[in-house]
């Protein structure tokens, strides 16, 4: 839902249809607020109607349609403060990946033998019963440091803008504006080539490949490249998407005053309406 929701703001307006009722009082005192719109109730049929059919057919493209929506959400909510720790996360788990598949094949046999959607299923044209696998893992932990390369373009962007002076980082980007994406690009190449030469290896060994093992450098490879070529790689390291704490303290003090100056605006909500109805009968 939140992929769609800046695609369509229209559909997933605020307030749009509210109903509130009341339990007994032994089991809630409180009026309990029904709060949904166009967009929500939509998304909600649709992602009952895709479980449904994974769970009676289990056919791929649900698998993946699964699979793929958890790869968003996953990295939506993880967030990196800055390259370095990436960096770290990535070769950590490239380490991880080769021992768990080259040293050992329980990763191979679990990955084999689990039907939970947890990786996408590519059919083998010679093979209609096999599948090639791809681990969710290998999209979300480079997807969360693509994540981080497009956070860091846009702040890029808004500092040239302010002349150097910006202080502030941003983890929300407007869909809408635009803005010139190098280090976005450049990793996301570079991880489809990364994937190229995995299934390259795959069928030239007959052998599950870590993808991991191609695509950890594929994708820090890519950062520093770009780094190194547009002369950034110093502001690249030094980025952090933690304020200090003086700005931390003058934003917090800022949120007090609109807090205080929306307070009137909050209780005329068709929300807080709805409550008071409730509580006044």
């Amino acid at each position: 839902m939140k992929i769609w929701e800046p695609v369509f703001p229209n559909f997933f307006k605020k307030d749009e249809y509210v109903k509130t009722f009341k339990l007994p009082n032994f089991i809630y005192k409180e009026p309990i607020v029904f709060n949904t719109n166009k967009g929500e109730i939509v998304c909600l049929i649709l992602s009952f109607a895709i479980g449904l059919r994974w769970i009676f057919y289990k056919d791929f493209i649900t698998h993946n349609v699964l699979a793929v929506s958890f790869c968003f959400q996953a990295i939506s909510l993880v967030i990196l403060s800055n390259f370095l720790i990436g960096f770290l996360l990535l070769s950590g788990l490239f380490v991880y990946d080769i021992f768990w598949v080259f040293g050992n094949d329980v990763m191979v046999t679990v990955a084999k033998s689990f039907e939970a959607p947890v990786k996408l299923l590519f059919p083998v044209s010679s093979d209609p019963v096999h599948y090639s696998m791809l681990g969710l893992g290998d999209i979300i932990i480079p997807g969360i440091l693509m994540s981080l390369c497009l956070r860091f373009d846009y702040y890029l962007f808004k500092n040239n803008i302010h002349k150097g002076n910006l202080k502030k980082m941003f983890n929300d980007i407007s869909i809408h504006e635009s803005f010139k994406k190098y280090y976005f690009y450049t990793i996301i190449i570079f991880y489809e080539l990364g994937l190229v030469v995995t299934y390259c290896m795959l069928f030239y060994f007959e052998h599950p490949q870590p993808a991991l093992l191609y695509l950890v450098p594929a994708c820090i490879l890519a950062i520093l490249a770009c780094s190194i070529c547009k002369r950034e790689f110093k502001l690249m390291i030094k980025y952090q998407e933690i304020t200090d704490k003086s700005n931390t303290v003058d934003d917090a003090s800022k949120n007090k005053k609109k807090d205080k100056e929306e307070i009137p605006k909050i209780q005329e909500t068709p929300v807080s309406n709805a409550k008071k109805r409730i509580t006044n009968k």
